[in-house]
């Protein structure tokens, strides 16, 4: 497992928005697909982050993994779960 920081494009943090997080992830393309907003995930089949159990778009985090930066920060503790471990927001 490896940790990630995911990150908007600059510029593009509103208020009341997540502006950063970082997480456990197998690889970039896992860490992209977190979401610090609780209630929403990543759907596949969308292509869009969007809120649990309904198809409404998550509002404080960008709607597509295109839009996010992703850096390798280092290996995590072994038997560490995935899953972010810190967020920012702005609020």
């Amino acid at each position: 497992m490896n940790i990630y920081l995911v990150k908007r494009r600059e510029g593009s943090c509103g208020w009341e928005e997540y502006e950063a997080f970082v997480c456990v992830a197998e690889n970039e393309e896992e860490a992209r697909k977190f979401c610090p907003q609780k209630e929403a995930a990543w759907n596949d089949e969308l292509g869009i982050f969007v809120l649990a159990d309904s198809v409404f778009e998550a509002q404080e985090w960008p709607v597509t993994i295109q839009e996010l930066k992703v850096t390798y920060l280092g290996q995590a503790q072994e038997g560490r779960e995935s899953g972010i471990v810190l967020s920012s927001f702005y609020g």
